[in-house]
């Protein structure tokens, strides 16, 4: 009997999915993927990390948020930048302060 071996080139993987995103819905398609469930998983970990700290203000950089959510530093900024523009969270360097708790509890749950 013969084994098949099936090596998945995950490159391949990725540019056949963007492929398929750009043709369904365009490069908007390709970035609302792409984006798609960093909000929720950001606000979950903002949440957290605030239950753990006792406080609405975390002591934490963005590359260390990044790393734990296995994403880059830029997107977590872009995504922090946008809570903050929304009222959601006050930013200074080291720190991220929680002022829309309600409103990051809507994201982590959406």
């Amino acid at each position: 009997m013969m084994m098949l071996s099936l090596r998945l080139d995950r490159k391949k993987i990725i540019a056949g999915a963007l492929a398929l995103l750009l043709v369904l819905g365009g490069a908007a398609g390709v970035r609302e993927a792409l984006w798609q469930g960093l909000d929720r998983r950001l606000a979950r970990v903002l949440l957290e990390g605030a239950v753990l700290e006792g406080s609405p203000t975390l002591r934490v950089t963005h590359e260390a948020i990044g790393r734990h959510l296995g994403v880059a530093r830029e997107a977590v900024t872009r995504m922090l930048r946008y809570f903050q523009e929304e009222g959601l969270v006050a930013l200074s360097r080291g720190t991220v302060a929680l002022t829309g708790r309600e409103e990051l509890e809507k994201f982590a749950q959406a």
